[in-house]
């Protein structure tokens, strides 16, 4: 006994025959009989359906693609048939991988299973770039004490001082800000949540109405002109 589980291929086996709850004493390997596999037949998301708390997948494609992208899926067993030249007789040869193939897929398997199976969420190193990355909301313009922040007075720009409550554009949207009575800001100055309060609806200017230029063409309306036009 070598304490190691069994390897089942699943090829040509319809799903309802495979027996439920196999546990780790078997490994089902989703496989297609077929040789070569046509990319459309690879069928590679029955890897999700395998019975057995271990998938693996033996693969019949041309190219290390289908094994690489079962690994993505779940797959913790590859099977891959391989040999020395591709133009030897025989129709596994068309399929199966050299030993540099084999090498070059060992690699990128073990890169993708990474990717895969590494860190959840958001990970510490991400989370240090958060200051340097995001935005801040920064002051274009001096800014009286009391003053309104608007488009025209504020951008949003890098660093973002997460650590202090500067504020970012996200946290001023859909209401409107002022500073407090007492403190104005200079020109360049972040803004931070302990600096501003929401502003009240009859501090906010009401928008000027746009102007229209008028044209008056009614010279050009004479009937012998209207006449003319509309011949």
């Amino acid at each position: 006994m070598t304490g190691l589980p069994m390897l089942v291929s699943t090829g040509m086996v319809l799903d309802h025959e495979l027996p439920p709850g196999a546990g780790e004493t078997i490994v089902f390997m989703h496989c297609v009989s077929l040789y070569p596999v046509p990319d459309q037949y690879a069928n590679l998301t029955r890897v999700l359906r395998m019975p057995s708390q271990i998938a693996g997948y033996s693969d019949h494609c041309i190219g290390n693609e289908a094994c690489i992208a079962a690994v993505a899926l779940g797959a913790c067993v590859i099977e891959k048939h391989f040999t020395m030249k591709h133009n030897q007789r025989g129709d596994d040869h068309v399929l199966s991988a050299t030993p540099d193939e084999l090498k070059a897929m060992r690699v990128s398997i073990n890169r993708v299973h990474a990717m895969v199976q590494g860190s959840r969420g958001i990970s510490q190193m991400e989370l240090n770039q958060r200051g340097a990355m995001r935005r801040g909301v920064y002051v274009t313009k001096d800014i009286l004490p009391g003053g309104l922040l608007t488009k025209e007075n504020t951008a949003a720009l890098r660093p973002w001082n997460h650590k202090d409550g500067q504020c970012q554009p996200s946290d001023l949207y859909g209401r409107s800000w002022k500073l407090h009575e007492k403190l104005g800001v200079q020109k360049g100055a972040e803004i931070y949540f302990d600096c501003i309060e929401e502003a009240c609806p009859d501090e906010i200017p009401e928008p000027e109405a746009p102007e229209f230029q008028v044209i008056d063409n009614t010279e050009d309306m004479t009937d012998d002109n209207y006449q003319s036009r509309s011949n």
